[in-house]
């Protein structure tokens, strides 16, 4: 579709940081082009405020807040999207929990309502922001639930909803335990 209307090429959601500088790097002129060589000062006042305090005190040590064990989320599969990094990984999962809470009001809302368009679009946020934390299947879910929307097939989604709003809960207290909120 995007290349019908003049695009040369896309990325697909969740971006994979990796793809994303292998696309970047064909289509960007290559004398405009210069190698980072120096990394960003956490204490600067620019990112002073984006870089939460990962690291939580447990037993033992301490651990980036994504290492505590979770049968919900697959870390490495988050760590992709993320570029491998640790900190980054952190600051989505922080602000999955954060957006997270309104979409567990909307989700419900929504469906009392049957305003399956509305129902569509938190679903297909929750699709993508959760396989961005590597919770792949409940992102699988998710575009169940908006695919089902798109076709208004309230058959499926009112056959679906309990399950699908209680994992919806499952997942935001696995991550409310990452996170330690």
């Amino acid at each position: 579709m995007y290349i019908s209307y003049g695009f040369n090429d896309y990325i697909s959601k969740p971006v994979d940081s990796n793809q994303l500088e292998q696309t970047l790097m064909h289509f960007i002129d290559r004398k405009k082009i210069t190698a980072a060589t120096q990394s960003v000062d956490e204490t600067s006042p620019n990112n002073a405020d984006v870089t939460p305090d990962s690291n939580i005190s447990i037993e033992g040590g301490t651990n980036t807040m994504a290492d505590r064990p979770t049968n919900i989320i697959d870390k490495e599969v988050g760590l992709h999207y993320c570029g491998d990094s640790e900190e980054l990984y952190d600051i989505i999962i922080a602000t999955y929990y954060e957006q997270g809470l309104d979409y567990v009001k909307q989700v419900k809302e929504f469906y009392e309502a049957r305003d399956w368009h509305n129902y569509r679009i938190v679903v297909h946020a929750l699709k993508s922001s959760s396989k961005n934390i590597g919770a792949v299947n409940f992102s699988e879910e998710s575009l169940k639930q908006e695919m089902a929307a798109k076709e208004e097939n309230e058959a499926f989604i009112t056959s679906t909803y309990d399950a699908y709003y209680d994992n919806l809960l499952s997942l935001m207290d696995t991550v409310k335990n990452i996170i330690g909120a």
